[in-house]
């Protein structure tokens, strides 16, 4: 096919001028030519009514060719409402009958996932069950997984969360992520008995809330926690973070659930975030909980509190140094003017050149409410040795009036 071996944009230009209005057009186009170009083709085909591709699908020379259709159908099912039905009909019919062939059942499932609902459904979801626990399987299942994010059904959003307890890592983290979107829109494929939408919530939440707590993995339950903060209103997902914050033997996680944590707007906020950061916590959990508190009402009288604390200790505590940087960072950034004789302070004492140089910048942040010695300091400093601190200094000097 002359467009296999011609530099992508090519290929696309000729598919689109090759692909004509009938069956025979398709097959012809159909399994050839590079990856790319074979999606283009699918893309390209994706407007043929439904029945065409299937027509063509079904009497394609090659599985090659068939995978390429099938891929179009789903395409076109997604692409118009009016089809999706009979799109997603077909392709539940396809998949069961497709036989051993990798590439084929790996363009039906995902194509066909994202369209089914009811007992398509629960059909596609036995077939997924199925898959054997082996490289190919989880490949398969997991591109099932994925088109089911995009699954508008209430009953997808179900389906998901079982495939959260997959044997295979990848699936169940792919099944996660799919539960942080959004639900998709659009009508889904055939109406199913009514769902009441609190057992969605009450299911994915379980899920979530069991990867969160019980996953081998660090990567995965740091991803049940993200996906908790966008839920975290709820009783489970909000005491699921809690225990994660407090007994994850794995930093990343707990610095994860720290921030969805931060998220849920609920009285006892503050109380829980300032003692993560004033306890014992390893230094990202606190620095964490930190950067989340700063960025709250009433929070710049206790925090330059903590700051001019913090830089006391700094002397003899690594940590107390971090916290006091990102302290002047966020006083900064606040543009708190009561933290201004702090951050003087701490500017003119050189012996943590790092901390200077952060609260060079702050001052700076704070404009017309820079102290007034600021600016004399400020100019000595930025014709000074120390290049990170005269770079802070001219910067924070054009702001500091």
């Amino acid at each position: 096919m002359a467009t296999a071996t011609r530099a992508p944009a090519v290929a696309a230009a000729a598919v689109r001028a090759l692909a004509g209005p009938t069956a025979r057009s398709s097959s012809r186009l159909a399994g050839r030519g590079a990856v790319t170009t074979r999606a283009d083709v699918a893309r390209e085909l994706a407007p043929l009514p439904v029945a065409t591709l299937v027509a063509a699908a079904t009497t394609a020379s090659s599985t090659a060719a068939a995978a390429d259709l099938w891929r179009a159908v789903g395409l076109a099912g997604a692409r118009d409402d009016g089809q999706r039905a009979a799109a997603a009909a077909a392709l539940v019919d396809a998949l069961a009958q497709a036989g051993p062939s990798y590439q084929l059942r790996y363009r039906l499932f995902a194509a066909v996932t994202p369209l089914v609902d009811g007992a398509a459904l629960r059909t596609v979801a036995a077939a997924i069950a199925r898959l054997p626990d082996s490289p190919p399987g989880h490949a398969l299942a997991r591109v099932a997984t994925r088109g089911l994010a995009r699954n508008p059904a209430p009953a997808a959003r179900l389906t998901l969360a079982g495939l959260v307890g997959a044997a295979d890592a990848g699936t169940r983290l792919d099944a996660i992520r799919g539960l942080a979107l959004p639900a998709a829109g659009g009508p889904p494929a055939a109406t199913a008995a009514p769902m009441v939408t609190g057992d969605v919530s009450d299911a994915v939440d379980r899920a979530l809330v069991t990867a969160l707590g019980g996953d081998a993995w660090p990567v995965i339950r740091q991803q049940a926690a993200a996906a908790l903060g966008l839920r975290c209103q709820r009783p489970g997902p909000q005491a699921a973070l809690d225990r994660a914050i407090d007994a994850d033997a794995h930093v990343p996680v707990r610095v994860e659930a720290v921030a969805a944590r931060a998220q849920c707007e609920t009285p006892d906020l503050d109380r829980r975030l300032w003692a993560l950061i004033d306890g014992q916590a390893p230094l990202p959990v606190r620095d964490r909980a930190l950067a989340a508190q700063a960025d709250r009402p009433g929070t710049a009288a206790p925090l330059v509190t903590r700051f001019s604390r913090w830089r006391g200790q700094a002397f003899s505590d690594d940590e107390a140094l971090r916290l006091a940087i990102r302290a002047a960072t966020a006083l900064g950034q606040r543009g708190a003017t009561e933290a201004g004789p702090a951050l003087l302070a701490a500017a003119r004492d050189t012996a943590f050149p790092e901390l200077a140089a952060a609260a060079v910048q702050a001052l700076g942040a704070l404009g017309s409410a820079c102290p007034r010695d600021a600016p004399a300091l400020l100019a000595r400093y930025a014709v000074g040795d120390d290049q990170a601190l005269a770079l802070a200094a001219k910067g924070a000097l054009a702001r500091c009036r």
